[in-house]
Order: C-alpha cells, then structure tokens, then sequence
C-alpha cells in the first residue's frame, strides 16, 4: 500500500472484533492488543479509504493522533515506521554449515535445500549497513554453527559500535580461550549455549558428532572466563528420549552461576518426522486447515531471518528456501519490508507455515 501526503487510512495490520460497548483490537506487526472506544472505532470505519487528514473535526484529529501513535490508522510515516519495526530484531544466519548433526535438526535436508552456506566478510558489510538504520537487536543464530564463521567477532562489533543488543547462540563447541575473549572484548551482550542433555549418553544421542566430555570442558571454562562480564544462558531441547532426564536441567545449570530452559522438540516445519522426537503435549500443527480471521507468527511479523547467502526468509525453518522475500545484497529493506507486510495485510500464512508445530507460531491470536 502507499498513501499520498497528508492522507490517513485505517491500517490493514489490525484486526477487531464486536464487544460490549468496547471493541478489542490487534495490531498484527506489534502483537499489542488495545480497547477501542466508540469514537476510536467510528473514525477507524470512517478510514477505510483515504482520507485527508485535514478533513477531520478537532475530536476526530485527537482520536486518529492516538490511532496513529498506536499503529491502527496510518499515514506514510506510520506506515515506514511499520516496515521497520518488521526488521527491527534480526535472526542473522551467518554460518549455515555445523560440526554436527543434532537429530533435531534438518542438516541434511538444508544442504539439498537452500545450502549450508557461511556469509564472507564482504556480503556483511553490504547487508549490515542496509540494517542499521532499522535494526535494534540482533541474534547470531539459524540452522548452523555461528562460531564456525572466523569474522564473528567483527560482525559483533560492528553492530555493538552502532549500539545494537547483540546475543550469540552457539553449540560450545568452539568456545576457547580466544574465541571467549574476542566475543567479550566485541562488546558481547550475551551468549547462549545449546547443550541437550546433562548425562553422555543422552547428549550424545541427540547431539550427534560432539563429544559430552569436550563441550562440558568448554563451557565450564567458560562460566568461569565469563563470570561477572557476559551473561551466559544454557538451553536444551526436550524430546520424549530426554524428558525425564531433563527435569533437573534448569536446576543444575542454575546452581552454576548460568540461566538455563528447556525448550520442546518441534518438526521445523514438517522436516523432522522422527516419532520418538515429538512430544504430544505440545501445539499441533494447522495442518492445511483454513487460517483464522488475523493470524500473528511471532517469528514472521515481528522479526526477520537472513540467511547466510543475504536471502529474507519467514524464519530460519525454511530450510528449502521457499519463502524468500528479497535479497539484501540486491534490495534495500525498504522494498522486501513492503512485501513483507503485504503477506501479514493478507493474513494468510505461506504453505509451509500450514504445517508448522514452532511455539512461537502458535503466539496466534483468533478475533472474529
């Protein structure tokens, strides 16, 4: 949508349902609910098309002021404002590649799909400096290990020298010395460890081509290089293989001076198909039934995910590349921000999305 100067519109990115006397209202992008008032409500109906802003009485100027600081009626720089808040916390896939092969993990399937690609130094200048205007919170995350790309800590620092919170979420492996120091020394807001499973055999179970012993050398060395200076947080992902055995995780890892939460097992849309995996207590898919009236993924509407190759993907589950939404190292975020909130406006998911059992995808709100 565009909207000349000095015209207002009631936002596509709301959604409201009937109420006694109040309407309740969902901002899609932001996730945050309000109460309408009649008044609010009224000017919203009277926006559905453009309207010019200077056609308003004083009371319908002070209701849409409100309407637009909340996102609900826009005009071009609510509607800017809304592009970039699509981009304002950045999932960075800088590495697709890994030193192992989680069974929670697709690793085989994203080779064949879109590649285990690790990001050059070149392609993150070209992509970071399109970011920072927009971005406010970045997490070094995705399918791969991002300690497996040696420019980490440069990528760190430069989004810490524009003032930007910046996590690292990493299987420990590679965590030495040097590698802790430089993360630190980059200005490291926090680092986070996936390490499934507190005995041998049930880590190494379920993260398949790493040595328990190894990694729970690195880690305690690296509570201990860390104490004090970088928060660190410990997470491990529940199957029905290690549910039992995960019941002391937080606990443990708390007693050690580090946070720690379990986090379920899920399919990453439909690709992990292992039964012994997928525990039933947890949210079901959609399973190409037909959405509800305002659909909210909390990975899709509020974030953005790039993957190692400069590719926008609905989230770092789309190991086959199916839902691209741009290039940054061939678009401005301007331009895949717009494509962006025409798939919200839609309020209808991709087909991939139909499938997915992400807990966060099911951070849904159903109005109407």
């Amino acid at each position: 949508m565009d909207l000349a100067p000095g015209m207002v519109r009631a936002s596509p990115f709301q959604v409201s349902k009937p109420g006694p006397g109040e309407r309740q209202c969902l901002e899609l992008v932001t996730g945050r609910r309000y109460q309408l008032s009649e008044a609010e409500d009224r000017l919203l109906a009277a926006c559905r098309d453009d309207r010019a802003l200077a056609s308003l009485n004083p009371e319908e100027t002070n209701t849409c002021a409100t309407l637009l600081d909340r996102l609900l009626i826009l005009d071009r720089n609510a509607l800017n404002v809304l592009g970039g808040l699509g981009f304002r916390d950045i999932d960075f896939e800088v590495s697709g590649a890994c030193n192992a092969s989680c069974v929670f993990c697709p690793r085989d399937r994203l080779k064949q799909g879109r590649g285990a690609n690790v990001m050059s130094r070149h392609n993150f200048e070209v992509i970071v400096e399109k970011l920072l205007p927009v971005a406010h919170n970045v997490g070094f995350v995705g399918i791969g290990e991002p300690t497996l790309n040696r420019y980490l800590p440069e990528f760190v620092a430069h989004f810490k020298r524009h003032g930007k919170t910046v996590i690292v979420v990493t299987n420990g492996s590679l965590l030495d010395d040097r590698l802790i120091d430089a993360l630190m020394a980059a200005g490291l807001d926090a680092l986070t460890v996936s390490f499934t499973g507190l005995s041998k055999a049930s880590y190494e179970d379920h993260m398949v081509g790493l040595k328990f012993e190894d990694v729970m050398s690195r880690i305690d060395n690296t509570l201990t290089r860390t104490a004090g200076r970088l928060p660190v947080s410990l997470t491990a992902v529940q199957t029905l293989r290690n549910r039992e055995e995960l019941v002391e995780f937080e606990h443990y890892w708390q007693t050690r001076g580090a946070s720690a939460y379990i986090v379920p097992c899920h399919t990453r849309g439909s690709t992990i198909v292992e039964p012994t995996l997928i525990d039933n207590q947890w949210p079901k898919a959609l399973h190409g039934r037909s959405e509800p009236a305002a659909m909210r993924c909390a990975l899709f509407n509020a974030r953005a995910f790039i993957a190692a190759n400069g590719d926008v993907l609905a989230c770092c589950h789309d190991i086959s590349g199916q839902t691209v939404l741009g290039n940054l190292l061939e678009e401005s975020v301007e331009t895949i921000a717009a494509r962006k909130l025409a798939v919200i406006a839609s309020r209808t998911l991709f087909p991939l999305c139909r499938n997915c059992d992400e807990p966060r995808r099911h951070e849904l709100v159903a109005l109407g």
